[in-house]
């Protein structure tokens, strides 16, 4: 896709998951339209894995999600493969592959069944493993690989797979200062590209940087849908996070701890 090009629209509309008797997720429901990188936010069992499960089709909801007025429960497999590209938090490989291997993993969706990697496919992978700095690491087997650098070539997997919408469950975890900012500009750059991009993260700083669209989530509801500087405001980030921040240019750095006083409210 080239720049010009806008992402594509994610409807989000009135989504609930319900396990057992716990409510994961309570009637969410917003539009991702605005270009550039959305960040699901929210502190521990706000709901953002499980939203994210929820749109790659992984877990099952109540509601709809649709990328452009596209049902997503209506696509089989491969065309929800060329749709979505997940990377889960869970960085677990059960397979020893050199990594190149299994970036091109990413590439399946785009290919006959059994067919060998073609010219654009491997192009693919070594435009995704460089965009990681993983270049250097293409011929390692993968379990023999540092959790960041694991981390790094996942990320590879996902942006090789070329999908609409790409979505991402804290991608920066494990990875060291360097390579998060990185790892967050590279994401900006495929945003700009015209994938939509939406990204579950605890920091606020990178996420005040980088996001243009913030999804604010607590206790499985949703809290407010915006700018970052428009749903951080004082009184959410106490509710939400029971935190103090002050608003650099560099983003969101937070002071102290807070009374958390009542719950947030939409």
């Amino acid at each position: 896709m080239n720049a010009q090009q806008h992402a594509p629209v994610v409807t989000i509309d009135r989504v609930s998951v319900v396990l057992g008797r716990t409510t994961l997720l309570s009637d969410v429901t917003c539009r991702l339209d605005a270009p550039g990188v959305v960040a699901l936010a929210g502190p521990n069992g706000a709901g953002k894995s499980t939203l994210l499960r929820a749109i790659a089709g992984l877990t099952a909801h109540q509601g709809r999600i649709a990328v452009e007025g596209l049902d997503l429960a209506t696509l089989d497999a491969r065309a929800r493969a060329r749709t979505i590209a997940f990377m889960p938090q869970d960085r677990t490989v059960h397979w020893n592959l050199p990594a190149r291997a299994l970036v091109d993993l990413g590439r399946m969706p785009h290919r006959s069944l059994n067919a060998g990697p073609s010219a654009s496919d491997r192009a693919a992978v070594d435009a995704a493993l460089a965009r990681m700095d993983a270049a250097h690491l293409a011929d390692r087997p993968v379990l023999s690989l540092s959790g960041g650098e694991r981390a790094r070539v996942l990320m590879a997997r996902a942006l090789a797979q070329d999908a609409r919408v790409l979505i991402a469950d804290e991608p920066g975890a494990g990875l060291d200062p360097a390579h998060a900012f990185a790892l967050f500009e590279a994401l900006q750059a495929v945003a700009e590209t015209g994938t939509r991009v939406i990204v579950a993260m605890h920091d606020l700083s990178l996420m005040t940087r980088f996001a243009v669209t913030v999804v604010l989530l607590d206790r499985g509801r949703l809290i407010a849908v915006g700018r970052p500087g428009d749903v951080f405001d004082d009184a959410r980030l106490a509710a939400v996070y029971g935190v103090t921040a002050v608003r650099t240019d560099a983003g969101l750095v937070v002071t102290g701890l807070a009374a958390r006083g009542t719950a947030a409210q939409p």
